[in-house]
């Protein structure tokens, strides 16, 4: 991807960024989706990653696993793993990872749960103890202290 974006389309994108998150401008992320999908619209993402982000977004509460998703392609695990990581620069399960802990940051932002264990499952994690351990991972904070702050 980095090689299908030029320097100025970065300079512009990290410029409404560091305004939003450290200038705290009541602006909301409009302007950062509006960058952001000029910067992605015209992007060539290989099929089979389509087909992941497919896969994950079909019932995100469902436990998500690589191995069960590579039975839909036809290259290897490692392969797409390999395909993945050069192309976002991360592993398939830390973006699953992260798109969990962003789902259950929504959902608790828009108060739309009952209860923290059942968020957790609902957003696709094992148990309790996998989402407090992930979600504080990536947040920096447990569910509870989330809310809380």
């Amino acid at each position: 991807i980095s090689k299908q974006i030029n320097n100025t389309e970065i300079r512009d994108l990290s410029k409404i960024l560091f305004e939003q998150f450290f200038m705290k401008t009541n602006s909301g992320l409009r302007k950062v989706e509006i960058e952001l999908f000029k910067l992605f619209q015209n992007l060539n993402l290989d099929n089979d990653l389509i087909k992941f982000e497919n896969y994950l977004n079909r019932n995100i509460s469902d436990p998500k696993r690589i191995k069960d998703f590579n039975k839909l392609i036809s290259i290897s695990q490692k392969s797409f793993i390999q395909k993945f990581k050069n192309t976002f620069h991360i592993l398939p399960n830390e973006y699953v990872k992260l798109k969990q802990v962003n789902q259950a940051i929504t959902k608790l932002k828009a108060n739309d749960y009952n209860n923290l264990t059942n968020l957790g499952i609902d957003c696709g994690f094992y148990d309790q103890s996998h989402f407090i351990k992930t979600f504080k991972k990536y947040s920096g904070l447990t569910p509870k202290q989330f809310v809380g702050r």
